[in-house]
């Protein structure tokens, strides 16, 4: 994941930096942060999350939101304020929190596993050494015995791809929070998924039908129900 930071004042750079270096720690991942006291100053770094002072002098956090919008910018705010008040002006799509000043540990620990869920399917899947696609852009798989038939969405370059991949292979790579296998031979993509049956699914963007079979009915039911639930939480 790539953290921004941007507030005018360095206390509070510092600060929001130590706190995420300590979750960084504590999830054993690894993110690339930068720091910055103008938006400007940011450069070609394009992050996934944006921590965002809402009160700067000049152009404001929720100016600065504003622009996102416009540009159709796929980064996560979490707005950080020292006015509370000020937080009903700041909503937007992409804005996924408010952290108020002084800064806390818990209530960033909060923030960054929110932030995470909703970026699982940014993560990159290595399809082949030579191909690698976001988990989002994955439909589904379908297998045959050690070959594997990899269906794209639209924003991919491709419309599928079969290469040398067991099931086993795969439930080791794919984010197991939104993709499920549906039966021995099918692995659905949850974000992918436009109505849900007790016995079968139907796909987004070309609407194909794929069965569950029985002896996973009920998994299935209950880790598509998860999932909607946790998409919901995070109100997406």
């Amino acid at each position: 994941m790539k953290i921004l930071f941007c507030d005018d004042q360095p206390m509070y750079l510092e600060q929001m930096t130590e706190l995420c270096r300590r979750y960084e720690a504590e999830s054993g991942e690894e993110y690339e942060m930068l720091a910055v006291s103008d938006f400007q100053d940011r450069g070609d770094f394009e992050a996934d999350l944006i921590f965002l002072d809402v009160e700067m002098p000049g152009k404001t956090g929720i100016a600065i939101k504003e622009e996102l919008e416009a540009a159709h910018s796929k980064s996560l705010i979490i707005f950080v304020t020292n006015y509370i008040e000020n937080v009903y002006d700041a909503f937007g799509l992409n804005v996924i929190g408010f952290m108020p000043k002084p800064m806390d540990y818990p209530t960033l620990r909060l923030l960054m596993k929110k932030a995470e869920n909703l970026l699982i399917g940014q993560k990159v899947i290595e399809i082949e050494p030579s191909f690698h696609v976001k988990a989002d852009d994955i439909r589904y798989i379908t297998m045959d015995n050690v070959y594997s038939d990899i269906w794209f969405s639209q924003a991919a370059r491709e419309k599928h791809r079969i290469v040398r991949k067991t099931l086993s292979q795969w439930t080791e790579t794919l984010p197991q929070e939104i993709f499920m296998e549906i039966n021995k031979s099918c692995i659905v993509n949850c974000c992918h998924i436009s109505e849900f049956a007790a016995d079968s699914v139907i796909m987004d963007e070309k609407g194909e039908k794929l069965v569950i079979s029985r002896r996973r009915r009920q998994q299935c039911a209950e880790k598509y129900n998860n999932y909607s639930m946790l998409m919901a939480r995070l109100g997406r």
